[in-house]
């Protein structure tokens, strides 16, 4: 599993990529002004996004 922060249009949001045997799934949060994101960004690094 990955995860990055990706920022377009002035608003950031993480994909998250989980990779089996049947493939890779992508998933996304959805967009968020660039302080929000950074907070869930900041909450996932320590283990307290969910």
């Amino acid at each position: 599993m990955s995860y990055e922060l990706c920022e377009a249009a002035g608003l950031a949001f993480i994909r998250r990529a989980v990779r089996s045997s049947a493939g890779t799934h992508v998933s996304e949060s959805p967009r968020l002004r660039r302080a929000e994101a950074d907070k869930l960004w900041t909450a996932l690094l320590a283990g307290r996004a969910r």
